[in-house]
């Protein structure tokens, strides 16, 4: 590790570290044994120090027999062997700290963590076929030390005070947690709502001449689209255009697009992506801290190499939603439920569009109050609510939040806001149960904004939506009247 980092370390910054903001936190599945190799992660000693008491071994305590640059890599090794016995996996929290390596001898280094090199590889594919034949998780720790101890990766001693280590917690009547069954995961498409999902998100590492290379890239992709645009004539685009410090200067300066650099952008697509991509992607992605496409995306059915629209580029980040998920659109507002499920970190709002809908962007807005551009004012209108994913929906709706998942304190949290939301705005309204249930208008929701600090409300009101099967102009309705939000 020291050697491929000293080789491929950034020429100016050496080998300091920069991150996303946004990135979420990682969980790492442990795989499913016999059919696909465990998943283990290298962890160092400032990772490791509180992950172990549920496993009964004190991952605090080095091991005895080994170097110190090599000991807490071990112990992680060891500590997530036994975590996957109980059910549990590795989480990775966003970083909070921009690391700068003090200057010291890496040679040194090298040389502590020479087991790193040589062992590694054989502790990793001894854990992915080791089977422990205990049902008693502190058995399979105290004997998992002791076939550490016979392959040579760490000593006697170590394997001795985890034997010990297991003594002093039964003597104080600790309770070991039980070994659990695997689950497995699939991908179903014909499950509406499944947890599991296709998705792909690639962050940016944020460096300090970020802003002029984002620059330089929204100059290359107005380019582009004057290019594409050139193709029928249009030829506005034709002036003299400002450097990338330039643009990045003046974008600096202002404040909408600062704001956008810590936003999401949510593009929605009512049918299977086609074609259409890499222009969407040209027009908005550079001025957003993050752009995610959301909708039913094929690879094998996206036709990229249609000469009438420019090419997709890459990263290209996408949650799939099925065909029967995103139902010609009607559901469309599911998008936001799984884009909370992502966990962004120190994301200021997130913009909704649907693909077939034009954002003016430059324009402000208050980022911390719901915009609609619309607003919920057809009201008393709307020839949805004679169909199934009208009034029937609501029904059901209403049926989820105060029938089926009466006990369930999540779902309750939402159906108490929301009813508190439509009092606040509204006195008069007094049951929420028949605000929810009645026929009374839709809103034009191809273009919406949620605060960050309202993600959690909004989706969650969306997942019981979808589950109802409300059609989504109905859904965002009964959201707005019970949000504050400005048009």
């Amino acid at each position: 590790m020291i050697v491929f980092r000293l080789l491929h370390a950034d020429k100016q910054a050496g080998l300091n570290e920069a991150f996303n903001k946004m990135a979420p936190s990682v969980v790492l599945e442990k795989g499913r044994l016999r059919r696909k190799k465990q998943t283990f992660k290298k962890l160092g000693s400032s990772q490791l120090d509180r992950i172990c008491c549920i496993v009964c071994f004190r991952s605090d305590d080095s091991c005895v027999s080994v170097q110190i640059m090599v000991t807490d890599i071990w112990r992680s090794y060891f500590a997530q062997k036994l975590l996957h016995m109980i059910g549990e996996n590795i989480a990775f929290y966003p970083v909070n700290a921009i690391q700068i390596r003090n200057a010291h001898n890496y040679l040194s280094d090298f040389e502590s963590e020479r087991d790193v090199y040589l062992k590694t590889e054989k502790i990793v594919e001894f854990l992915d076929q080791w089977d422990c034949s205990h049902e008693d998780i502190s058995e399979c720790a105290v004997l998992l030390a002791e076939e550490f101890s016979k392959r040579d990766f760490w000593g006697v001693a170590d394997a001795k005070l985890v034997r010990d280590w297991i003594f002093d917690l039964r003597s104080i009547g600790y309770q070991f947690p039980p070994r659990t069954n695997e689950t497995d995961y699939f991908i179903m498409e014909q499950v509406r709502g499944a947890n599991c999902r296709r998705a792909d998100v690639e962050f940016d590492t944020e460096k300090e001449d970020t802003m002029i290379e984002k620059s330089a890239e929204k100059l290359r992709m107005f380019g582009e689209l004057t290019d594409w645009c050139a193709k029928a004539n249009f030829s506005d685009f034709l002036r003299k255009l400002p450097s990338p410090p330039q643009l990045a200067t003046s974008h600096a300066k202002n404040q909408v697009l600062v704001n956008l650099q810590k936003s999401v952008l949510v593009i929605t697509g009512n049918y299977p992506w086609n074609r259409t991509i890499g222009l969407l992607q040209r027009m908005y992605q550079p001025y957003f801290g993050l752009t995610i496409f959301c909708g039913s995306w094929f690879p094998e059915k996206y036709d990229d190499s249609n000469e009438n629209f420019p090419r997709m580029l890459h990263p290209f980040n996408y949650i799939h939603l099925t065909e029967a998920e995103m139902n010609k659109g009607y559901a469309a507002y599911y998008c936001m439920s799984k884009v909370k499920d992502l966990r962004l970190g120190n994301v200021l709002g997130y913009y909704v569009m649907a693909d077939d809908s034009t954002f003016n962007f430059w324009h402000g807005i208050n980022p911390f109050l719901v915009m609609h551009p619309s607003g919920d004012l057809h009201r008393n209108s709307g020839v949805w609510w004679k169909e199934p994913v009208g009034m029937r929906a609501a029904l059901l709706a209403n049926k989820l939040f105060t029938e089926v998942y009466k006990y369930d304190a999540l779902v309750q949290a939402i159906w108490h806001q929301f009813g508190r939301g439509l009092r606040e705005k509204n006195p008069k309204v007094t049951n929420a149960s028949k605000n929810l249930t009645t026929a009374d208008g839709w809103s034009v929701s191809d273009m919406y904004y949620i605060p960050a600090n309202g993600l959690d409300y909004h989706a969650g009101l969306m997942e019981v939506f979808f589950e109802a099967g409300l059609f989504h102009e109905i859904a965002i309705a009964k959201y707005l009247h019970s949000v504050p939000y400005l048009r």
